[in-house]
């Protein structure tokens, strides 16, 4: 891997002997001086040799005047592997993911032995080298910022090093759930059934700001018990503005402004749920006749919100009764059972309206 070399060879003869005034060594068919001679070997450096393959030939005589000769070669290779095509780059959207990269080396070939990749300053382990290509495939990754460098040496011993980055963001972004045969956006997120109008989600989201969005009269969101979750700040889990027969059931919510975000919706149906940790578990803006129970609402910073409208109720005559409250299921937080019918004796007061029955334990 250097423009010079040293050249050399071994020289016998078993009957009359070698004459070391007749060897003589030559690269390229020119002869190099400086040559350490002796009666049988000949050593020499050679300088400058251009990159690529370099013929050899040495002669020499034996003192009864026999000459003979021999051909070798060599190849000087001083530039480095190239190392390109590096992925991933950019953002991921999951937390698994391939890192490869093309190897290529156009004077002495790839060391495949050599190649290593490494991950956030670990090296990497059960990856695939070959003379062209490294690929590893990396799982459980934070969702965070990711360096990863790739190195390699060539058959000469010249090594490289190749780097690159990415993001891993399993957000992703508002779905719209619509009265279409596909359901708008559902197909992205779970199995929409035309007859009932009703999207199951197939697999729990993190969202980067609002979740879903209900915009057709009638439409069901049934969580399939999965769960959404979201990015804080002013974000919606789910919401729907100026429709009808709304139904939404069977999932959890957390980490949204608003768990529930209903405005100007007539006659929905919230029910089966778990909201946690949103700043508003569900929030009502001027609804009309909506039903929310069999939902547990834990440790929102404002459990539930009605504002404007009427007839919407937070529980159903027993034994479905109402809402499990995180901060009132204990008798001094004033969730009294006397009758241990497994609801409190006294409703639960919470931001412009009540559940008359509230759970003592979660759903």
């Amino acid at each position: 891997n250097t423009s010079s070399a040293p050249v050399g060879a071994y020289i016998y003869d078993a009957v009359s002997g070698v004459d070391s005034a007749s060897i003589a060594m030559y690269v390229e068919g020119g002869t190099v001086s400086g040559c350490g001679i002796s009666g049988t070997s000949a050593s020499c450096s050679v300088y400058g040799l251009a990159e690529g393959a370099h013929n050899i030939l040495v002669s020499a005589s034996d003192l009864a005047g026999n000459s003979a000769s021999a051909t070798g070669y060599l190849s000087v290779d001083t530039g480095l592997p190239q190392i390109t095509n590096l992925k991933p780059t950019g953002t991921v959207s999951k937390t698994t993911a391939t890192i490869s990269a093309y190897l290529a080396d156009a004077g002495s070939g790839i060391n495949a032995a050599t190649a290593a990749v490494y991950l956030d300053g670990a090296a990497l382990t059960g990856c695939t080298m070959t003379s062209s290509s490294a690929s590893c495939n990396v799982y459980s990754l934070a969702e965070t910022a990711h360096s990863y460098s790739v190195q390699v040496a060539d058959r000469a011993g010249n090594i490289a090093s190749a780097s690159g980055s990415f993001t891993v963001d399993t957000r992703i972004t508002t779905k719209y759930l619509r009265l279409t045969a596909t359901g708008g956006d559902c197909a992205q997120i779970g199995n929409w059934n035309n007859t009932t109008k009703t999207c199951t989600l197939v697999s729990g989201y993190t969202f980067a700001s609002n979740g879903i969005i209900i915009e057709g009269d009638g439409i069901t969101l049934d969580g399939g018990g999965y769960t959404l979750t979201g990015a804080g700040g002013f974000t919606n889990g789910i919401s729907a503005s100026i429709k009808s027969n709304v139904s939404v059931r069977n999932i959890r919510v957390r980490q949204f402004r608003y768990g529930v975000s209903f405005v100007s919706v007539n006659n929905a149906i919230i029910t089966g749920n778990n909201f946690n940790s949103n700043t508003y578990g569900v929030s009502l803006q001027n609804n009309t006749g909506a039903r929310v129970y069999g939902n547990n609402f834990n440790a929102n910073t404002t459990q539930a919100s009605i504002s404007g409208g009427s007839g919407n109720l937070f529980h159903l005559a027993l034994p479905l009764g109402g809402n499990w409250w995180s901060n009132y299921d204990t008798a001094g937080e004033g969730c009294i059972d006397a009758d241990s019918n497994g609801f409190c004796d006294a409703a639960y007061s919470f931001t412009g309206g009540s559940d008359g029955l509230p759970k003592v334990l979660p759903f």
